[in-house]
């Protein structure tokens, strides 16, 4: 916030490859895929590629999330009936 602060109108924004992060490659690039076979059938892949020349450790929490069906009404199938 103090970097934009102290630009002008029309200046550009200070954005994340302005502070110098990547200047060595050393970060990783995640990639989140998703496929659905069905209204209940979900597959997440999550892939991570170190683009820095040493081996580094990376820890991943991936977030679940799941769909309140239950509270809708009746249940039949795993699916609520109207």
């Amino acid at each position: 916030m103090e970097k934009n602060t102290g630009r002008g109108r029309q200046a550009p924004e200070y954005e994340l490859l302005d502070t110098g992060v990547f200047d060595a490659d050393r970060y990783f690039d995640i990639f989140v895929e998703y496929a659905k076979a069905g209204p209940d059938d979900i597959l997440i892949r999550i892939s991570a590629v170190n683009r820095g020349q040493e081996p580094a450790t990376l820890h991943l929490l991936p977030t679940l999330w799941f769909r309140n069906t239950w509270a809708w009404g009746a249940v039949t199938h795993g699916r609520c009936s109207r």
